[in-house]
């Protein structure tokens, strides 16, 4: 990340995760500066909302996958903007939404993970996709994150990870979602 982000158009739509504003020029991505965009004179939320709306008219390509023979995982492979059109969730990719939500992880710009969660052993799921994650995250242009997040009711947050002195990772529920599998 840069070191310094606060200079440059930026919002946190994920727990542990800034996005910023990016102008796609002369086939080159350009950070926007917060001083820069201050002469259009149109508020930084406003700035991101224009943005999204020209991300839909994105290509995306999605591809269904089966892991563990049960998990049904949606992969998003785009060059640059998988991971910015996972901001458009709700409104372009309703099919990765279960009853319980959404898990995703976004390893790289170009990949992202989608899974509808419909029952209460998504954890199982993230012990699968876990190498998957790192092996993106590794191999592929533009890394971004190896935590996996939770969407649901309009809203991001991140599975709790815990690492361990053998390599072992220790991937939690985040709280609210442990509460509506409860019943709560």
């Amino acid at each position: 990340m840069l070191d310094n982000y606060y200079e440059f158009v930026n919002r946190l739509d994920f727990p542990n995760l800034v996005t910023f504003l990016i102008f796609d020029f002369e086939e080159q991505f350009h950070y926007i500066r917060k001083e820069n965009a201050s002469l259009w004179q149109v508020d930084e939320n406003d700035l991101f909302e224009i943005a999204l709306e020209n991300l839909g008219s994105e290509e995306m390509e999605a591809k269904e996958y089966t892991f563990g023979d049960k998990f049904t995982v949606y992969i998003l492979f785009s060059g640059d903007f998988s991971a910015p059109f996972t901001l458009l969730i709700d409104k372009y990719l309703e099919f990765s939404i279960g009853t319980y939500g959404t898990l995703l992880a976004i390893p790289t710009k170009g990949t992202v993970f989608l899974h509808p969660i419909e029952t209460k052993d998504v954890l199982d799921l993230t012990e699968i996709l876990h190498p998957e994650i790192e092996k993106f995250y590794h191999e592929d242009p533009g890394n971004i994150s190896l935590d996996f997040y939770w969407f649901y009711n309009g809203q991001f947050d991140i599975f709790k990870k815990e690492y361990h002195d053998n390599q072992q990772v220790t991937i939690t529920l985040p709280k609210k979602l442990e509460q509506l599998y409860k019943g709560e």
